[in-house]
């Protein structure tokens, strides 16, 4: 997007000026892009400037055209239909800077298998450049494991419709309904054939060569059932070390050192798991829907069977975009918190002590390994 901002005659304008929009001016400014003005509208601070950059009201919109608008606040996608209907011709939000704008799409054709070790699947509504670039990492990567993968399309109305015509060699499903999130994961994978499935969004980048290789390693080496690994963060600013998290002996939940080991929670953002121990737990729980936590509820579904969940440290990482793949007007976490709370806070209390340890495969699931 940088080398894009950087060659494009149109004005570009910064809309809002909260964290995020201060954080776009420096890095475009740290770039040589230039800005020709800030858009917020709190009257306060029109007529000011930052970084010697005017500042003025949304009614600069209607004097001016062929404008490139990057959104720094919140509410992106209502501010992005508002400012299309202003004649707005190019809206972008600050993680769209850290991705490639492509302007053509090259067919790429992946090598088929009828016996895949691993089943790839990506799950996308509309945002056809994410999914592009998600799916261009994966052909990229190297890899000696048979592979296969599979595109669920949740309803779009973009390019995401012909990806069949760009992307050949895999499985594109087109669902008839939105399936939100949740949905498209749990029917996608239904058209699985590898004895794992790998689990990305498509706003997410695969970053390193034989990073199959390394998840089956650790789920059989530790004998796990589900493996992740770091995702990076470019748009959070709290990163932590490793994106996984167990209870220490206090009883209280940390996100874990960046080295491999067995944890309590995986960010399934980039996930691998047995599909037989997907299947037996009832993959994502629907009372979820249409998003939020049923990650979480999955980790407890499998601990509580007695599986064991690993995180893997560096050698298999992406980049995760967030909030691309699940829609920001889907967000219903608070209610999602307390039904998922609700419903495993005694087993949680149980995890936190040594008497799961001692318990496991006896109180709580059959154990199954």
């Amino acid at each position: 997007m940088i080398n894009y901002l950087k060659n494009t005659s149109k004005q570009i304008i910064i809309y809002g000026l909260g964290a995020d929009g201060k954080k776009i001016v420096s890095q475009l400014l740290r770039e040589n892009i230039h800005i020709e003005k800030i858009i917020d509208n709190n009257p306060a601070l029109q007529g000011q400037k930052f970084q010697n950059i005017g500042i003025v009201s949304e009614a600069y919109l209607n004097e001016e055209k062929g404008i490139i608008a990057i959104v720094g606040c919140n509410n992106f996608k209502i501010i992005k239909e508002r400012l299309y209907a202003k004649g707005v011709t190019e809206v972008y939000g600050r993680k769209d800077m850290f991705i490639i704008k492509r302007t053509t799409y090259p067919v790429l054709q992946f090598s088929e298998t009828e016996r895949p070790i691993v089943s790839i699947v990506v799950t996308a509504k509309d945002e056809w450049n994410y999914t592009y670039n998600c799916i261009e990492s994966i052909y990229k990567r190297k890899t000696n494991v048979p592979f296969e993968v599979i595109l669920g399309d949740n309803c779009s109305t973009d390019e995401t419709r012909i990806a069949d015509r760009i992307f050949k060699g895999i499985k594109v499903i087109h669902h008839k309904t939105n399936l939100y999130y949740l949905g498209n994961c749990n029917e996608t994978i239904k058209y699985a054939k590898g004895k794992y499935i790998y689990l990305l969004g498509n706003d997410t980048l695969v970053q390193n060569d034989y990073y199959l290789e390394n998840f089956l390693k650790v789920l059989l080496n530790k004998k796990a059932i589900a493996v992740s690994a770091k995702t990076i963060l470019p748009c959070n600013d709290e990163i932590p070390i490793a994106t996984a998290q167990k209870y220490n002996s206090e009883g209280k939940l940390f996100w874990v050192e960046d080295r491999t080991q067995e944890v309590d929670f995986l960010l399934v953002t980039n996930m691998m798991i047995l599909k037989e121990a997907w299947e037996y737990v009832g993959g994502y729980s629907t009372e979820y829907l249409p998003a939020y936590y049923e990650d979480n509820d999955l980790c407890m579904k499998l601990k509580y069977q007695g599986y064991k969940l690993f995180y893997l440290a560096q050698s298999s990482e992406v980049i995760h975009f967030e909030g691309v793949t699940v829609s920001q007007e889907q967000n219903n976490s608070k209610k999602n918190y307390d039904l998922f709370l609700n419903k495993w806070g005694p087993f949680i209390n149980v995890l936190k002590t040594k008497e799961f340890e001692n318990e496991k495969g006896k109180r709580y699931g059959n154990g199954k390994k």
